[in-house]
């Protein structure tokens, strides 16, 4: 994720409605927190997670439009990685 601009991922945030300096530190501090877990070991939380997103479809939906305009900001194995975890999120 070192590749990606941190003014894009304020942006970003800012469209998810993380737009508060303790919001945007606790994201980055949840990102940190999954920094040394292996991809299967994410994957598996994913899948854990899906239940709580699908609560509010209409909310799911316009997070993963803004989530998506990451993709052209990564290279070719993050955008692989990317894919799959979208793929993992937009099945019911």
């Amino acid at each position: 994720m070192s590749d990606i601009n941190r003014d894009k991922l304020i942006q970003l945030a800012e469209a998810l409605g993380i737009n508060n300096p303790e919001k945007i530190k606790r994201v980055e501090d949840a990102a940190k927190k999954y920094n040394n877990k292996g991809e299967d070991e994410i994957l598996r939380e994913l899948q854990n997670l899906k239940s709580t997103l699908f609560k509010d479809p209409a909310s799911f939906q316009r997070q993963m439009k803004v989530i998506k305009e990451i993709r052209p900001m990564l290279n070719g194995e993050q955008k692989a990685r990317f894919d799959k975890i979208i793929d993992i999120l937009s099945k019911s």
